[in-house]
């Protein structure tokens, strides 16, 4: 993890990043690129590459704790099967929304920025980029589009810390076309011998 880079651009003109977007990288791919990643993460755009988060209006009625239709918690269920997401993403340039929180803010973790809407379009367009993929924070759902569905966050860990939430991975197809998968932790009571185990790629 340490000597991981902090972002990387793909084929399909994605940024990938651990946390978020800096003050101290310019809107620039290079200045990303060009952090000193090899050293412990104090402050500075190294600090927000990995734990800055995206500024959102969450509603105040959002519980933690979510029923289904037959009124057990998720975190009470196990998943039987993965739920496939196709994603049809719209490629034309988003309009910016007038009331949503600009710039950057220190964030309430101790450590680095939390950066608004008008950061991602921005960095986004300066860079010929479609959107940002990020990670470090858990979602309920596995994922979470935000930003004008311009910044992605995915979460893997289901059932984090006994919150009961889903996980979810994305993939990208040939054609650029995203796949959110999201997963349910398996019951504990399960067995692991009845885990069918899993099959390696065929290529990497």
């Amino acid at each position: 993890m340490d000597s991981l880079r902090g972002s990387g651009k793909e084929r399909v003109a994605i940024c990938a990043m651990h946390g978020g977007l800096s003050p101290f990288i310019s809107n620039s791919l290079d200045g990303i690129l060009a952090i000193d990643r090899f050293h412990e993460i104090e402050d500075g755009p190294l600090a927000d590459l990995t734990w800055a988060d995206p500024i959102v209006t969450v509603p105040s009625d959002v519980s933690l704790e979510k029923n289904d239709e037959n009124g057990s918690s998720k975190s009470e269920r196990q998943a039987q099967s993965l739920v496939r997401h196709r994603v049809a993403f719209n490629y034309d340039a988003p309009v910016p929304d007038p009331s949503s929180t600009k710039g950057y803010i220190f964030s309430s973790r101790g450590r680095g920025h939390n950066f608004g809407e008008d950061v991602t379009l921005r960095f986004l367009k300066e860079n010929g980029l479609s959107f940002i993929i990020r990670a470090h924070q858990c979602v309920w759902e596995g994922y979470q589009w935000q930003h004008q569905n311009r910044l992605l966050t995915v979460f893997s860990a289901p059932n984090y810390c006994g919150l009961g939430n889903k996980g979810a991975i994305l993939i990208i197809h040939a054609s650029g076309e995203p796949e959110l998968v999201q997963f349910e932790a398996v019951d504990s009571e399960v067995s692991p011998a009845n885990i069918p185990e899993p099959s390696p790629p065929k290529t990497f």
